[in-house]
């Protein structure tokens, strides 16, 4: 049996609960690898995984097979997912895992927003949750004290205090 690649592109269907396969009832993603897809299948499904379908040019996984990928003694990304416990995850603990799979912040930590051009936008802000890894760079949820709302960004548009 050869080894499974797990840095091929990957798409992601996920069916609504109280509907059938139709066009309307699936939610579509693409990944850039399988290891990202099954690190968003488990922190956004968790073991609720029933009509998550994972699709690659080696095959299909679903359900079971795709905890048994996440379980994978191969899996690159091990170390990465979701905080636990409210323990920091900024390194990378394995060493077969890509680069772009580092994390420079982690939950908790105080950045600067470096957008520019939106000067009413700058400021600090405190990350509150890790979003999956995409087209190979790090994602954060940032929040400010002066804001209602959450921010999406990118791992370059922030940076330490």
């Amino acid at each position: 049996m050869s080894k499974l690649d797990f840095f091929v592109p990957t798409e992601l269907f996920v069916k609504s609960k109280f509907a059938g396969w139709t066009r309307n009832s699936v939610k579509y993603r693409r990944f850039d690898s399988l290891a990202s897809a099954v690190k968003f299948a488990m922190d956004e499904y968790g073991a609720n995984l029933n009509g998550v379908s994972i699709h690659t040019d080696m095959g299909e996984y679903t359900g079971a097979t795709i905890l048994s990928l996440y379980q994978n003694e191969h899996y690159p990304l091990k170390g990465t997912h979701a905080v636990q416990d409210g323990a920091k995850n900024t390194s990378c603990p394995a060493t077969q895992e890509p680069r772009a799979a580092c994390r420079k912040f982690g939950i908790g930590d105080t950045v600067v927003y470096l957008r520019p051009g939106l000067v009413e936008q700058r400021g600090y802000y405190e990350i509150v949750e890790m979003l999956p890894v995409e087209n190979a760079e790090p994602a954060y949820r940032i929040k400010s004290k002066d804001e209602q709302h959450l921010r999406a960004v990118k791992e370059h548009e922030i940076a330490h205090v």
